[in-house]
């Protein structure tokens, strides 16, 4: 059996090592350190010899690498953080953000070493299959030697979808193009709720932290049986759509055959 997340001597999902919070932002450890050193990133919080780093960290390191990509120095980007930190403006914010994704995460990570990630499937996967499996992040490497999967559903589907003679790297293709249409999907549900904290209307004031987080938790259950229903209806046309073109396939070929 694989090892599960958290324990004692290993971080919770919103504490990560310079290395883990790296991993996750595709920044170098040194541009961490070298963006603490310039003051745009705060110091993380030392446990023992360890340096833990928070979701506000996170948080913070994607918007600088965001207004680096938008063509802002460093100055610049030190003058804007610490121009909205003046009015307490960014830490609401990050403070929303951590606040919101908290509340829509429900499912736990597994972990597993990759040894007993493979005894999980009747075929084994490849070392080809792994290496994709972590370039479309279906897999996210861990501390300890650990793999991370980011939930137990996405494991038994593998583990099911394999028992009927699906390749891994097939698998890895349908996750991947139910994410892609997901995520559009998503964008569409997270511009709604962003218009109602962050009014269009500049004489709208934004909604406080305490009003934002409960207006998600009110829209969560509503947005997902919505996302549950029309994907069961999705799945229905699909399903009728392919077994109507199967079966007339079927019929043409047996009236070839007879002929």
């Amino acid at each position: 059996m694989g090892k599960h997340f958290p324990d004692s001597d290993t971080p919770a999902s919103s504490e990560y090592t310079i290395t883990q919070l790296a991993e996750l932002t595709l920044a170098s450890i040194r541009n961490i350190r070298a963006y603490q050193e310039k003051g745009i990133l705060p110091a993380p919080v030392k446990r023992g010899r360890i340096a833990i780093y928070g979701e506000d960290h996170l948080i913070r390191l994607r918007m600088i690498q965001q207004l680096l990509n938008r063509g802002y120095s460093i100055a610049n980007i030190s003058e804007i953080l610490h121009a909205h930190e003046q009015g307490h403006n960014l830490n609401q914010l990050i403070g929303l953000n951590t606040a919101v994704a908290n509340i829509w995460t429900e499912e736990q990570p597994v972990y597993l070493t990759l040894d007993a990630l493979s005894s999980r499937f009747s075929t084994a996967p490849t070392s080809q299959d792994i290496q994709y499996a972590f370039e479309v992040g279906v897999l996210e490497p861990a501390p300890d030697g650990l793999v991370k999967i980011s939930h137990a559903g996405l494991l038994q589907l593998a583990t099911t979808l394999i028992d009927y003679q699906f390749s891994f790297r097939q698998l890895l293709d349908i996750v991947v193009n139910l994410r892609k249409n997901l995520d559009t999907a998503a964008i569409s549900v997270a511009e709604i709720g962003l218009s109602i904290v962050f009014p269009q209307v500049p004489s709208a004031p934004p909604l406080e932290l305490n009003q934002a987080t409960t207006l998600v938790d009110q829209l969560r259950p509503l947005f997902a049986a919505t996302v549950a229903i029309e994907l069961n209806n999705a799945l229905s046309r699909a399903l009728k759509q392919q077994m109507t073109q199967y079966m007339v396939s079927h019929v043409l070929k047996q009236s070839d055959n007879s002929s």
